[in-house]
């Protein structure tokens, strides 16, 4: 931590940076207001949504920073008039946690969630029952995608784990024979129909393969920088996304445009398109569109309408993240690690840096450390703007494609770059 941080901390701590305490929630009687609603989320057995209760609320404001605390439901309100910034830290089970939010997103009478998001839980178990194929040198199987991802098999039986939530829902699944490596011989499929989805349970799956249907896509207008891309032909229906190709096409090196072969089960309405550029191994920059498929066996998709990718991820300063590129979108979205807080910021989508605000050091927080895992993502929402986004945005981002506020018909596309210590330093 540097001598200047710690100065800050230290004023802070007196009183000598402005900060005021105030009562929460019922300060703000007039005018607008903004309120703040902190919950827990979901981590094992524990439910997402448990009042956070004297979480530090600090606003900030011209004249200085306004100090509150939730109350026993985890609300805090204040007024929305000169706020500058809104940051909530608490101390939980698995150490600090730590939110930013900035105008223009947190507009004069707001409502902003943090908190209750669902974890992942693949902790059920179904068995496939395919019908042999002789000439097939793997089986796989695909459900909708935020249900579960199926791993290949060697014979016809194909166990999935999948998602406890999607428990006894019913899904469109497709079945797959898919041919050795090197071979001319196509793959194969079968619809399988409506499946509901039991633990532990066994669905037999019937009937003969037929030929999966293969065709050259053209990509057009694809990010600049784009170095490698994949395209798979997508079922859509609500928050269900089902892959109907088994193996996604992709092209390697051929900068904004690309052809790529396709092999999907018929029945398509939506298309996936993820691009790469090549960065250090300790870092990912990508793009990802979801769109309509205006034509189902159209032979040309303009993906025009991808966001551009981040071009640097900087994490040298131990209280910012800082990034270049992605221009444009609804919102940006940064979350940082450091092995003992983990920080979110919610900003606009014009945001090049996230800062760390000045912690009263009463709280007892540590130090800023180097940061072990941070991540920037930007969403374009078509028809939404970032404030319409706000309220739950904390419990939605992760789960983007598969949310209908984030995904809407029209399709959405995300930029995303991450950085892991444990791949290389920065």
């Amino acid at each position: 931590m540097t001598a200047r941080l710690a100065l800050l901390l230290a004023l802070a701590g007196c009183g000598r940076l402005g900060f005021q305490e105030k009562p929460a929630p019922d300060d703000a009687t007039g005018g607008d207001t903004v309120t703040v609603i902190v919950t827990s989320d979901e981590y094992l057995a524990e439910p997402a949504g448990k009042p956070i209760a004297n979480a530090t609320v600090l606003v900030e404001r011209a004249a200085g920073t306004d100090r509150l605390t939730t109350d026993a439901t985890g609300t805090a309100r204040f007024p929305a008039t000169g706020a500058l910034a809104c940051h909530v830290i608490y101390k939980g089970d698995l150490g600090w946690r730590g939110y930013t939010v900035a105008p223009p997103l947190m507009g004069r009478s707001s409502t902003i969630e943090l908190g209750s998001r669902p974890a992942s839980n693949p902790s059920h178990n179904i068995t496939f029952a395919l019908p042999d194929d002789a000439n097939a040198a793997s089986f796989t199987v695909r459900l909708p995608a935020h249900c579960a991802f199926p791993p290949s098999s060697g014979s016809s039986s194909v166990s999935i784990p999948y998602e406890a939530a999607c428990e006894r829902a019913s899904v469109h699944a497709y079945a797959f024979a898919l041919a050795p490596t090197g071979t001319t011989q196509p793959d194969e499929y079968i619809d399988a129909g409506m499946v509901p989805l039991i633990n532990n349970g066994t669905a037999n799956i019937s009937g003969g393969y037929t030929m999966l249907p293969e065709r050259m896509l053209q990509l057009v207008n694809l990010p600049t920088a784009t170095d490698s891309v994949s395209a798979e032909i997508v079922q859509r229906s609500g928050v269900d996304i089902t892959s109907l190709t088994p193996t996604p096409g992709s092209s390697v090196g051929n900068g904004t445009s690309a052809s790529v072969r396709i092999a999907a089960a018929p029945g398509g309405n939506g298309i996936s398109i993820r691009a790469f550029t090549i960065t250090p191994v300790q870092y990912l920059s990508s793009s990802e569109q979801f769109a309509p498929l205006g034509v189902p066996n159209a032979t040309t998709f303009d993906a025009r309408d991808m966001l551009p990718m981040f071009n640097s991820l900087t994490v040298s300063d131990p209280t910012a993240v800082a990034w270049t590129g992605a221009a444009g979108g609804t919102i940006t979205i940064v979350e940082r690690q450091d092995g003992a807080a983990q920080w979110d910021w919610y900003l606009p989508a014009s945001a090049t840096v996230a800062k760390l605000p000045a912690i009263p050091a009463d709280l007892g927080v540590p130090g800023p450390k180097p940061t072990s895992y941070a991540q920037v993502v930007r969403l374009d929402v078509p028809g939404v703007n970032g404030g319409d986004l706000l309220q739950t945005i904390d419990r939605r981002w992760s789960l983007w494609p598969h949310d209908e506020m984030l995904l809407p018909q029209a399709g959405s596309s995300a930029a995303k770059m991450f950085y892991s210590a444990s791949l290389a330093p920065p």
